[in-house]
């Protein structure tokens, strides 16, 4: 596998988590350094664990799993994206929310379920080098995410209700994850 396909397949996965990434960084006021790395760190090193597991986990059992994948990211996907809509309007007069471990997990498994799949395609063609193609899907993923979140504060200036918005992106990218 070329060295472009490989950087195409990991921009592909790493759209989902800079969306994420975008919807963090909209629910910070002034999002730091520390922010940006911890998001993209979670994001970055399941990007790259998945598709890892998908490669070595890649026997009888994956295949049923790779059938659901879509439902599992859109359920999760889709409590989150609830869960900040209601929490926009019981939190009246937050000025900004705190980002925590338990969320960018919850977020990042959700939105590196596909990569598994990857992961089991890797191994269908039988890839040799596949360390360095989930360095590689995780690299690029860490870059986007840092830079999603940033973007995500600027963004949110546009809004008076980013966690509204923020909601609604999730719901959609499960959505879409549910449609592929």
């Amino acid at each position: 596998m070329s060295l472009a396909s490989v950087l195409l397949i990991a921009l592909g996965l790493s759209m989902d988590a800079f969306s994420a990434s975008v919807t963090t960084g909209a629910m910070r006021c002034r999002p730091g350094l520390r922010d940006a790395f911890l998001a993209a760190g979670y994001f970055g090193l399941f990007q790259a664990a998945m598709p890892f597991a998908g490669y070595l986990l890649s026997s009888g059992f994956s295949r049923y799993f790779e059938k659901y994948t879509g439902i599992i990211g859109f359920v999760i996907l889709l409590v989150i994206g609830i869960k900040m809509i209601f929490e926009s309007f019981r939190e009246t007069g937050k000025e900004e929310q705190k980002q925590d471990h338990g969320t960018l997990l919850v977020l990042a498994v959700a939105t590196s379920v596909d990569a598994f799949a990857v992961g089991i395609a890797f191994a269908a063609v039988q890839l040799s080098d596949m360390v360095s193609y989930v360095l590689c899907i995780g690299a690029v993923t860490f870059f986007m995410s840092f830079c999603g979140v940033f973007i995500g504060s600027r963004f949110s200036k546009l809004f008076t209700r980013a966690d509204i918005a923020g909601g609604v992106i999730l719901i959609f990218i499960g959505i879409k994850m549910l449609l592929n």
